[in-house]
């Protein structure tokens, strides 16, 4: 991760590289083996930790989510930023990769112009957008992203003023609150696992990554302390995912019956998650170990690409 305004974090690329990575063998599987029918329920409940992790794999978007929260607070926390150069700089960013997809996904599928600006305003999934299979599914992930950096200058002007914890700990109080109000509300509206796709569903994991990245700036007032301790956090950080997910896809996880669309769990599912994967950023990012060299970079250049 590369910015001009704090020194290189190659870390942060390795663990988007394990994000990126996480979602591939995800899809791969899903798409490619015996159990993939049409994003139906495969049924598939594994006792083994490492397979959990590859079935939930889905878990790799809350990384990347996390980590955008993380990254931007790491650069912008107690600096002033610069809405119209922010928000100009994020569509140069995306709109070239992004609006090519979304275009030949439009041919392929015949879209109408409304879902066309649907895609490319951004609004999806809030409003329908160009969809086709296997060129545009994933694409809803740009979306959220891009909606939470229209918010995300306010969100960290907020959290100056009003204070990083009590401010983040409101913001993810409102979002559990609303899936809450949801949960309980007539049971013909949408199911509340349907909101995992959209800002309602994902902004705690974003609050969770803006958080942890203040801290780690080292200009607020709570401070993280030595490196050295984080070598054997980092072990315990990893076992606490594992667990998390493990029992999560042990529950019926994101894929079967087993866990219905209003289960209560989805009320604070993403919560959980982002707090776990925080907890391998900051501890990971922290600890004074890393990989030699040549393995590093590689780790990085993939992580960039």
């Amino acid at each position: 991760m590369k910015s001009q305004n704090i020194a290189y974090l190659p870390k942060l690329d390795h663990l988007r590289f394990f994000a990126a990575l996480l979602v591939i063998v995800y899809h791969y599987y899903f798409f490619h083996s015996g159990f993939y029918t049409q994003f139906k329920d495969p049924a598939v409940i594994s006792k083994k930790v490492a397979s959990a992790l590859i079935l939930e794999g889905q878990t790799g978007v809350s990384l990347f989510l996390v980590l955008s929260g993380f990254i931007f607070a790491a650069i912008g926390y107690g600096r002033r930023i610069d809405y119209v150069c922010f928000v100009q700089n994020r569509l140069l960013r995306i709109l070239p990769l992004y609006g090519l997809f979304i275009g030949i996904g439009a041919m392929l599928s015949k879209a109408s112009l409304a879902q066309l600006i649907g895609s490319i305003s951004f609004l999806s999934p809030i409003v329908p957008g160009v969809s086709h299979v296997p060129v545009t599914p994933h694409l809803w992930t740009i979306c959220v992203e891009f909606q939470f950096y229209l918010l995300f200058p306010f969100l960290i002007l907020f959290m100056q003023r009003y204070g990083l914890i009590r401010y983040g700990l409101g913001l993810i109080a409102l979002v559990l609150a609303v899936r809450t109000l949801i949960y309980f509300g007539p049971k013909d509206m949408t199911p509340i696992k349907g909101f995992i796709s959209t800002l309602v569903g994902r902004l705690d994991q974003f609050v969770i990554g803006m958080v942890g990245g203040a801290i780690f700036s080292g200009r607020s007032s709570i401070q993280l302390g030595s490196p050295a301790k984080y070598r054997f956090l980092f072990p315990l950080a990893i076992g606490l995912l594992l667990a998390v997910i493990y029992l999560f896809h042990q529950m019926g996880g994101y894929h079967t019956q087993r866990l219905s669309d209003r289960h209560w769990v989805w009320i604070i599912w993403s919560t959980v998650e982002g707090l776990a994967w925080l907890a391998v950023v900051i501890t990971y990012t922290r600890m004074d170990f890393d990989w030699p060299q040549p393995i590093s970079r590689i780790l990085s250049w993939l992580g960039t690409l």
